[in-house]
């Protein structure tokens, strides 16, 4: 989570529990309470035993499982549960078993994330690489939310390993698609920016490098660059 910090969390801790204590989810239809879009952002939010006790709370109102869409957010939130609480071959598990139904890259950005997590950086780079390459009919929905930092994690995991190459493609990826980006965004931006070999200064001296090593010709048809280096 590029924005995510214990601040963040707090606040969002408090406005669910704010919003609970303002409507009773036991009063809502069954079929209408919230029960696991709650759980999972308390999972997000560090609140691990709450999100627990909601997912428990909707296994008694839908002993079985519910519809498809139900039980893909019943395992996306088990996973994140377990990586609220540092269990990240589990969340492996939960990430894997909501991959069901349609949408065949859905899954994959936090099955990526649960490698990271668990120190399995090949295998979070190989499903990131899966997300980015697999055929969907609209990626619109986990493209918005997932594309993004995705790129942004890959470079850091590609520069890492040393492949600036592939470092660089994602890092311009990222930069490319948050370039407009609202304000807050915007130090994740400066920073893929400011990474060294993506950086302007990086740029010039390559450019640089390369004219010390290039033979200008006598009437050579870069005269100013020549002459600067």
């Amino acid at each position: 989570n590029i924005l995510g910090s214990r601040i963040d969390y707090l606040i969002i801790d408090d406005l669910l529990d704010a919003g609970l204590a303002r409507n009773a989810i036991d009063s809502l239809p069954e079929d209408d309470r919230p029960y696991l879009a709650l759980a999972e952002a308390y999972a997000v939010a560090g609140r691990a035993d709450r999100a627990k006790a909601l997912v428990g709370a909707f296994d008694k109102v839908v002993p079985n499982g519910g519809q498809q869409a139900d039980i893909i957010a019943r395992y996306n939130t088990l996973g994140e549960i377990a990586v609220s609480e540092k269990r990240f071959a589990d969340a492996v598990t939960a990430f894997r078993a909501a991959d069901i139904g349609g949408c065949v890259l859905c899954a994959q950005p936090a099955i990526a994330r649960a490698f990271d997590l668990a120190n399995q950086p090949d295998s979070a780079i190989a499903t990131y690489e899966r997300y980015f390459t697999t055929p969907q009919f609209s990626r619109l929905n986990p493209d918005a939310t997932h594309l993004a930092p995705a790129h942004k994690r890959m470079a850091e995991l590609y520069d890492a390993k040393g492949n600036r190459a592939k470092a660089i493609e994602h890092y311009k990826a990222f930069i490319e698609l948050w370039k407009s980006a609202d304000a807050e965004l915007q130090p994740a931006v400066s920073q893929a920016r400011a990474w060294p070999p993506c950086s302007a200064a990086a740029a010039r001296r390559r450019s640089a490098a390369y004219f010390r090593t290039t033979t200008c010709p006598p009437n050579g048809f870069t005269p100013t660059l020549c002459r600067a280096v």
